[in-house]
C-alpha cells in the first residue's frame, strides 16, 4: 500500500528503485500492489512497482488503512507481509484514520508482519506506531518503523526490510515456554530472528524440541555460551524495547521491572569486560576501553530513551522527535548506522576502500616499520606517551583498521605539534590560511589527537566553536585544538607510502580542520607550512632553542614526503622559472591546460625553503623583493573599494591621518574661502531670490577656489610613507597568517645576504610597493608589468594625495560656506518679511473680533466664513453658495489679475470638474 499523493512526486523514483532492487525478487506467494492518493487503486496482482503507478492528488489514509485491514482479514493465506509507504498526514476523504486504526487486529490463526516506511519529515508517526502495534504479531525483531529521511536513505531502508524478509515468516513451536519480553506472557511460539528469554539456568533447561506447523517435533541442540555485551545491546534489548512499545500502544501492562533485569545483565557484563582489560596502553587495551565506554554510553542512552518513549505521553515536542526516539531504542545500529556527510567526493564506501588500501600497504612494509628504532619519550605524546610510529609497530595494529571511521579517528594515535588555531569557514576551504595564534612550548612540544579525545571523554570541558582544551587550566599558552601531524626524520622514508594514502589524509584533515567528513589533500602540507612560518617568526635564527630546531627538522622531513606530488612539482617548476606567474593568486599562463594558484604566500615561502637548492643565487636575491611586493599588494587590494576611502592620504600624508590633525589643517583653508564669498556678495537676499540659487553659487565659488588652491596644497602637504601602518598590514584570506616582519625572518632562514634584505626593506622600496599595491589592485596587474621607479611613484602619490585632500576639502568647504551663507540669508529673509500679514486660525480671528466688541461665536463665524486647514486661510466670498456657483465664479477669473497684474481670460467651468 504505497502513497502516490502529490507530495510523493519527488520521492517516487527512489521508492520504485528501492522496491524493485530489494523486495520485488524475494517475495513468495500471492502479492497485491495498491496505491493511494485521493482514492485507493489496485494496480496489479504481482510484485512489480512501476514509475507510471504514480498518480498525484490528496492523501486518503483512512481508505488505505481500511483496504489493508480488509485484505488481511479476508485473505486465505496463513502468513501475511504488509508494506505501507507514506510521507504525509491524512487530508482527503471523510472520517479520520483513527476510526480504522481502532478496528485493526490480527485475525485468529494468522501471522502478520507489518513493515511501515515513513518518508521525509511529515509522515504520521503516531498512526504508524499504532498500526504496527495493533496488527503485527510476527517477529519481534522487526523494527517498529522504518524511516527514509532523504533520498539517499530510501535504498538503505528497503535493504533493511529485505534483511528481515530473508529470515522468513514461519512460526515455530517449542516444547518449553519462554518470553519474547521478560515479565510479559510466556509463549511457545517463536519466529526466525527472534530472541527468547528463559528464566531457568542452562543446566536446568529440558531438552528442547522444535515443531514447524503440524510436522513432527525435531530435537533442537543447544550450545551454552556467554552472551556478549554488543549482542545484548544491539539485538536483545532493542527487541525488548520494540515489544515494550507495542504493549504500551495496545494498552497492555508494561513490565517496568524488566529494566532492573536489563541493568543487572548489562552491569555484570561491563564488569566482566573491565576485568579482562590490561592496564597497559596497548592498542588492544585501548580498543577494549574505547568499546567499553561506547557500550556504557549506548546503554545509558538506550535506557533513558526507552523509558521516555513508553512511559511519558506528550514528552516529545513533535512526531518527528518521537520517531528519533523510537529508532534509537528499537533499531539495531548494525542496520541503521547513519551515513556520513558526503563532501568532496568521499563517501562511506570510499572509506572502506581507503582502509583496505592502507592495510595492503601496511602489510607490505610491516617488517620495515618494526625494524625502525622504537620512539623515545621525547618523540611521544606528552600525555598518552604513545606515538604514530609506536602504534604502527604494535603487533595488534591491524585491529584498529576494523573500527568504524569515528572510532578509528579517536583511537589511532596521530602525534604532532599542538597549536591553537580558531576554526574558520575560510580555512575549511583554503587550509593555507590557517590562523595559528600560538604553538605550545616545552614540555608540551608533542601531543596527539587522542589526548584531545580522551580529555573530552573524561572531562567534557571543550571549547564550543574551536574544540579547544587547556593542558593546564586557564593557562592560555597551554591552550590548543589542532595537531599538526609530524613523522620522525628517520622514519619518514619508510612511512611515505602510508602518509600518501587517503586514510592518512583523512586522519590528518581531522586533526587539522576538525572535520571528520572530508579529505583535503592539501590540509597537511598547508598546516606544516603555516606552522613552519610561525616557528621561524617567533624564534629567529640567531636565538633559537633546541626544541624549536627539532620541531623544524620534523616539519621539513614530513613536508618533503609530499614534494613529488604532481600538483606540487608543477607549481614548483613555475616558481623556479616564472616566479611572477607562481605568485599570482591565479596565473595568466596555463601549464598542462591548467593555471597555477597561489592560495597564500605561505605556500611559495615554504616550498622555496624546502627546495632551496633549485634556486640560483640571483633568483634568491630577487625573491624577497617579489614576495614583499605581492604581500603588500594583496593586503591593499580592497582598500580603495571602501566608501570615502583616502588610501594614499592614509599611507603617505602622516599629518592628515588623524581626524583632529586633519580638521586643524583644513580649517586654515576654509576660513579664507568663507571670507572671499562674503566679499563677493554684499547682500545675499538681494542677490539670491531662493536658497537653491544661493547653494548653486556657493558650489561654483568653492570649486573655483579649489582649482586655485590645488597647486598650493601640493606644495604644502608633506609626503612620507607611514612605516608603522605598513608594518601592521595583514590579509589572512589571501596572504595567510604573515606580517611584513615575517618576510625578514624567512629571508634570514634562506640565508639571503643582509644587504639584499636591507634593500628589500628600504623605505624607498617599500614606498614603491605600497604605491603599486594601491594603484594596481590585482596580482596580475602588479606582476605582469615592470616595477616603477621611486620618482614616478612619488609624483603619482603626491597627485593622488592632493586629489583626495581637495575632494575632502571641497566637502568641508561646502558645508562651512553653506552654513554661514544660509544662516545669513535666512536672517535677512525673516527681517524683510516681518510686516507681512500671516495666516491665522478661526479661533484667533474670533478672539480678535470679540476684543473689538464684535458679536461673533465659533458657530456663527463658520456660517459665514470657510476655513482651509491645509492652507490655514479664511475665505468669505461665496461662502454661502453651492459648489456649482463657486466653480462658475472661479471660471470667470474675476478674482485674478489684481494689483495691476494682467487679468487672464475666462475658462469653461467644465474644465474644473474633477470627474471630467
Amino acid at each position: 500500500m504505497t502513497d502516490v499523493s502529490g507530495s510523493m512526486g519527488c520521492w517516487w523514483n527512489s521508492v520504485v528503485a528501492g522496491w524493485q532492487c530489494h523486495i520485488n525478487n524475494i517475495l513468495a506467494g500471492r502479492t497485491k500492489i495498491y496505491v493511494f492518493s485521493s482514492t485507493v487503486v489496485l494496480k496489479r496482482c504481482g510484485t512489480d512497482l512501476r514509475k507510471d503507478d504514480y498518480e498525484s492528488g490528496g492523501t486518503d489514509l483512512t481508505s488505505a488503512l481500511r483496504t489493508v485491514r480488509q485484505e488481511v482479514n479476508n485473505c486465505t493465506e496463513k502468513y501475511v507481509n504488509v508494506f505501507i509507504v507514506t510521507d504525509g498526514e491524512h487530508n482527503s476523504g471523510g472520517s479520520e484514520p483513527d476510526v480504522e486504526i481502532k478496528l485493526m487486529c490480527v485475525p485468529p490463526g494468522k501471522t502478520v508482519n507489518i513493515h511501515l516506511l515513513g518518508v521525509g519529515y511529515r509522515f504520521p508517526v503516531n498512526y504508524s506506531i499504532d498500526i504496527r502495534s495493533l496488527m503485527h504479531n510476527g517477529s519481534a525483531s522487526i523494527p517498529s518503523l522504518y524511516w527514509a529521511k532523504n533520498q539517499e536513505d530510501m535504498m538503505d531502508q528497503f535493504s533493511a526490510i529485505r534483511d528481515e524478509l530473508s529470515a522468513g515468516i514461519v512460526s515455530l513451536t517449542l516444547n518449553h515456554k519462554g518470553y519474547i519480553l521478560p515479565g510479559s506472557d510466556s509463549t511457545e511460539t517463536i519466529h526466525l530472528g527472534e530472541w527468547l528469554y528463559f528464566t531457568e539456568a542452562p543446566d536446568k533447561m529440558p531438552e528442547l524440541t522444535l515443531r514447524v506447523d503440524q510436522e513432527e517435533p525435531q530435537p533442537l541442540p543447544i550450545q551454552t555460551q556467554m552472551i556478549t555485551l554488543p549482542l545484548l545491546l544491539e539485538q536483545v534489548y532493542r527487541q525488548w524495547n520494540a515489544v515494550f512499545l507495542q504493549r504500551h500502544r495496545k494498552k497492555l501492562s508494561v513490565p517496568m521491572e524488566t529494566f532492573d533485569l536489563m541493568d543487572s545483565l548489562c552491569m555484570y557484563l561491563v564488569e566482566e569486560m573491565k576485568s579482562l582489560i590490561s592496564d597497559e596502553d596497548t592498542i588492544k587495551a585501548r580498543l577494549a576501553k574505547k568499546h567499553l565506554k561506547t557500550y556504557e554510553t549506548s546503554y545509558a542512552t538506550l535506557k533513558n530513551q526507552s523509558k521516555t518513549v513508553i512511559g511519558i505521553e506528550g514528552k516529545f515536542l513533535n512526531e518527528i522527535e518521537l520517531a528519533e526516539g523510537i529508532l534509537k531504542t528499537t533499531v539495531t545500529n548494525r542496520k541503521y548506522d547513519l551515513k556520513t556527510l558526503k563532501m568532496r567526493g568521499h563517501s562511506s564506501d570510499d572509506f572502506l576502500g581507503d582502509v583496505e588500501k592502507f592495510r595492503n600497504i601496511y602489510n607490505q612494509i610491516k617488517e620495515d616499520i618494526k625494524s625502525l628504532d622504537i620512539p623515545t619519550p621525547d618523540e611521544c605524546c606528552r600525555i598518552t606517551m604513545t606515538s604514530t610510529l609506536l602504534d604502527l609497530q604494535n603487533p595488534d595494529f591491524l585491529e584498529v583498521l576494523n573500527e568504524n571511521k569515528f572510532d578509528l579517528l579517536k583511537v589511532f594515535t596521530m602525534t604532532g605539534i599542538p597549536v591553537y588555531a580558531p576554526v574558520r569557514d575560510s580555512s575549511q576551504i583554503n587550509p593555507w590560511t590557517i590562523n595559528i595564534k600560538h604553538i605550545l612550548v616545552t614540555p608540551y612540544t608533542i601531543l596527539s589527537q587522542r589526548a584531545i579525545e580522551e580529555f573530552v571523554e573524561n572531562f567534557g570541558d571543550v571549547g564550543f566553536e574551536d574544540k579547544d582544551i587547556f593542558v593546564e587550566k586557564n593557562k592560555e599558552d597551554t591552550r590548543f585544538n589542532v595537531i599538526v601531524p609530524t613523522i620522525p626524520t628517520e622514519a619518514a622514508a619508510v612511512l611515505k607510502r602510508l602518509v600518501r594514502t587517503n586514510l592518512y589524509s583523512l586522519m590528518a584533515t581531522f586533526c587539522i580542520l576538525k572535520n571528520p567528513h572530508i579529505i583535503d589533500v592539501n590540509a597537511h602540507i598547508a598546516a606544516l607550512g603555516c606552522t613552519w612560518v610561525k616557528s621561524i617568526s617567533d624564534h629567529p635564527l640567531n636565538n633559537r632553542p633546541g626544541y624549536i630546531k627539532d620541531r623544524l627538522k620534523s616539519l621539513d622531513a614530513t613536508a618533503k614526503l609530499y614534494m613529488d606530488r604532481n600538483a606540487i612539482t608543477q607549481y614548483l617548476n613555475v616558481l623556479v622559472c616564472e616566479p611572477k606567474q607562481a605568485l599570482m593568486t591565479e596565473s595568466i599562463n596555463t601549464y598542462n591546460d591548467r593555471t597555477m594558484k597561489c592560495e597564500s604566500l605561505i605556500k611559495p615561502m615554504f616550498f622555496i625553503h624546502l627546495e632551496a637548492e633549485k634556486f640560483s643565487k640571483k633568483q634568491a636575491e630577487n625573491l624577497p623583493n617579489l614576495l614583499l611586493a605581492e604581500f603588500i599588494g594583496r593586503c591593499l587590494s580592497n582598500v580603495r573599494n571602501k566608501e570615502h576611502a583616502t588610501p594614499f592620504t592614509d599611507f603617505f600624508a602622516v599629518e592628515l591621518r588623524y581626524p583632529e590633525k586633519k580638521k586643524a589643517w583644513l580649517e586654515k583653508f576654509h576660513k579664507n574661502v568663507v571670507e572671499d564669498f562674503k566679499k563677493s556678495s554684499s547682500n545675499l537676499l538681494e542677490t539670491y531670490f531662493t536658497l537653491e540659487d544661493l547653494r548653486a553659487a556657493i558650489k561654483k565659488h568653492v570649486s573655483s577656489d579649489l582649482n586655485t588652491l590645488a597647486n598650493s596644497l601640493t606644495e604644502q602637504i608633506t609626503i612620507a610613507l607611514c612605516l608603522n601602518k605598513v608594518g601592521h598590514l595583514k590579509n589572512l584570506a589571501s596572504c595567510g597568517n604573515v606580517r611584513l616582519s615575517d618576510f625578514k625572518a624567512w629571508a634570514m632562514e634562506m640565508q639571503v645576504e643582509e644587504s639584499t634584505i636591507a634593500a628589500a626593506y628600504d623605505e624607498r622600496q617599500l614606498f614603491v610597493h605600497v604605491c603599486e599595491g594601491l594603484k594596481y589592485p590585482s596580482s596580475r596587474e602588479r606582476l605582469e608589468r615592470e616595477p616603477e621607479t621611486y620618482e614616478e611613484c612619488f609624483k603619482f602619490v603626491k597627485k593622488q594625495v592632493t586629489q583626495e585632500t581637495v575632494h575632502c576639502l571641497k566637502s568641508t568647504l561646502l558645508k562651512e560656506v553653506e552654513k554661514y551663507a544660509e544662516d545669513e540669508w535666512r536672517g535677512l529673509y525673516t527681517e524683510a518679511h516681518k510686516p507681512l500679514v500671516m495666516p491665522i486660525s478661526p479661533h484667533q480671528v474670533i478672539e480678535a473680533a470679540q476684543a473689538r466688541s464684535v458679536q461673533v461665536t465659533e458657530e456663527s463665524f463658520l456660517q459665514v466664513y470657510r476655513y482651509d486647514k491645509k492652507l490655514k486661510l479664511v475665505s468669505h466670498d461665496l461662502s454661502d453658495q453651492s459648489v456649482e456657483a463657486v466653480v462658475k465664479e472661479v471660471a470667470t477669473c474675476s478674482q485674478a489679475g489684481r494689483q495691476k497684474r494682467r487679468k487672464p481670460s475666462s475658462i469653461e467651468p467644465s474644465s474644473l470638474d474633477p470627474s471630467v
